[in-house]
């Protein structure tokens, strides 16, 4: 994907020596990020180290949007009936994760405390042994990335009961957001963006956001990111470092509050 914004960097700019800036950098062993959402203890994102220049979300990736799924054969057909019924059974409701303090674990902690529920994290040691457990009924639900759950809630398997995102998503859309289903600020939405090493000069910094804005808006960039189930969006960098910030600030306050910490 980076590969081919440069391409389009190189067309729309009419100045190939801002891509070439970038692509010296690049080879001294700097880097051009992209990111997907947010790691709370990165450090490279609290100490200055980067330059956010492109974005607030370049993509929305439907396939890595946090979906809340149970197994098919549980009682709850709605998101308000899980919390009811977790609600009337403290603490015994189980949801697996990929491992302490992995994202999978922070979203799940994040909707105990936004549901004001008691649910029993149970960490395993990647997703896919979740999902065995999650399939056989040994726990009976997730907070994860549906893409990998896809084939199960097409077959029936498992059952998604809401999307964690401020719409619903073009490949699940039956399935309602968090806001429609009672829970409007259960929200977890993912992005790719663009992030260049600090000290690049500022007018190279808004000018690629400019070219880069260009270029996902071009008809080639925006059909293949909608085959791969993303969505294209920009905006400035301005707006991106803020929207960083308050997710930080969001995913630490979670952490903090869920006691987590890493083993």
């Amino acid at each position: 994907m980076t590969s081919q914004l440069f391409e389009r960097l190189r067309e729309r700019a009419g100045q190939i020596h801002i891509a070439e800036h970038l692509e010296a950098r690049l080879e001294r062993g700097e880097k051009l990020r992209v990111k997907l959402g947010l790691d709370p203890t990165a450090p490279d994102l609290h100490v200055g180290h980067l330059v956010l220049f492109d974005v607030l979300r370049l993509f929305q990736d439907e396939g890595h949007t946090v979906v809340v799924i149970i197994g098919a054969s549980l009682p709850p057909k709605t998101l308000r009936e899980l919390i009811e019924a977790a609600k009337a059974q403290p603490g015994v409701l189980k949801f697996g994760s990929a491992g302490t303090g992995h994202f999978v674990h922070i979203a799940g902690e994040m909707f105990k405390s936004t549901a004001g529920v008691d649910l029993l994290h149970v960490p395993y040691k990647g997703v896919a042994q979740a999902l065995i457990d999650l399939l056989g009924g040994r726990i009976e639900l997730m907070f994860d990335a549906f893409a990998q759950y896809e084939p199960h809630l097409q077959s029936s398997k498992l059952r998604a009961l809401a999307v964690a995102n401020p719409t619903r998503l073009k490949r699940l859309p039956e399935v309602p957001t968090t806001a429609e289903a009672g829970l409007p600020d259960y929200v977890l939405a993912s992005w790719f963006g663009l992030a260049a090493p600090a000290g690049t000069p500022r007018e190279i910094v808004e000018r690629v956001n400019a070219e880069v804005r260009k270029a996902v808006a071009g008809a080639d960039v925006t059909e293949t990111m909608t085959k791969l189930g993303l969505e294209p969006g920009t905006s400035s960098p301005q707006q991106y470092s803020a929207m960083i910030a308050d997710e930080l600030a969001t995913w630490r306050r979670a952490v903090k509050a869920a006691g987590i910490k890493l083993e």
